[in-house]
């Protein structure tokens, strides 16, 4: 398996990496670690400025010099496993799909912060973008996040998801992971119906071979879906949050945080974000 972290250097950068260093030695995969310097330029720029290589190559620099002096911060011992570092220009939440797609990534670890101006709001911050458009699964990392190995899974789902093509992507990880996953539904209308959902999810998960991993599928009563399953990962210990993206409207972009980010902000634990299709 592939991992591609993006790299800021801010905070959730930090979190980020060394979750995905865990995570990468937990299943035997290789990490790839991208840092995206912002910058929008022309074909002419390229060429008549050489300060571009030299920024790449300071960057290159720098985040080798990072994951070196990471191992040993704080008296930190991270576990050896293969890394390859990376620099591009662009855009970050575009630039990091354009790599991830690429370059046949088959996850992404990312972090969140807390807090985002209003032209993140507006235009989407590199979180919001990549979940938008990435054809892989994400998982978010808040600043406070820290690793644990996950044996218990929360897949949340509502009467609206399209599950076909994400419990096959679900599956399909967690076969390696093996965590007891519940899936569960916040009743907030109170009148909904998701027998199909169920069964579906059962359909889903039997199709072609068993998984490997025990499930339950659950429905709640509540008044807020994100205070819904804040207290059931509370109460129930839940390690990771599973969530699926689903495309909205150009101005619930322009104006709203993705619920996933939500709840990777509020919960601090890892959400992995799974294409509806």
């Amino acid at each position: 398996m592939k991992i591609l972290v993006p790299v800021d250097l801010y905070d959730s950068s930090h979190s980020a990496y060394e979750y995905a260093v865990h995570f990468a030695n937990l299943i035997d995969a290789e990490l790839t670690l991208l840092h995206v310097i912002n910058s929008v330029f022309t074909g002419f720029e390229v060429i008549a400025y050489d300060p571009y290589i030299e920024m790449e190559k300071a960057a290159k620099k720098r985040l080798s010099d990072y994951v070196s002096k990471y191992k040993s911060k704080d008296g930190k011992k991270l576990p050896q496993v293969n890394t390859k570092i990376e620099v591009m220009f662009g855009i970050p939440g575009f630039a990091i799909n354009e790599y991830a797609n690429s370059n046949d990534m088959d996850l992404i670890i990312m972090g969140v912060r807390d807090k985002h101006g209003l032209f993140d709001r507006m235009l989407g911050s590199a979180s919001n973008e990549t979940i938008n458009d990435a054809k892989c699964p994400i998982i978010l990392i808040h600043t406070s996040t820290v690793f644990k190995k996950p044996e218990k899974i929360l897949f949340a789902f509502d009467r609206k998801t399209d599950l076909d093509d994400s419990l096959e992507d679900f599956k399909e990880f967690n076969n390696i992971i093996k965590a007891k996953t519940d899936f569960l539904h916040i009743n907030v209308k109170k009148t909904d119906d998701i027998s199909e959902q169920k069964a579906e999810i059962v359909s889903e998960l039997f199709e072609k071979d068993d998984p490997q991993f025990a499930f339950e599928v659950k429905t709640l009563s509540g008044n807020n879906v994100i205070t819904g399953l804040n207290d059931y990962c509370f109460f129930e210990k839940v390690d990771l949050v599973t969530m699926i993206h689903r495309e909205g409207g150009l101005f619930s972009n322009f104006f709203r945080t993705d619920k996933s980010i939500k709840i990777a902000q509020k919960l601090h634990l890892p959400v992995i974000v799974f294409q509806e299709d």
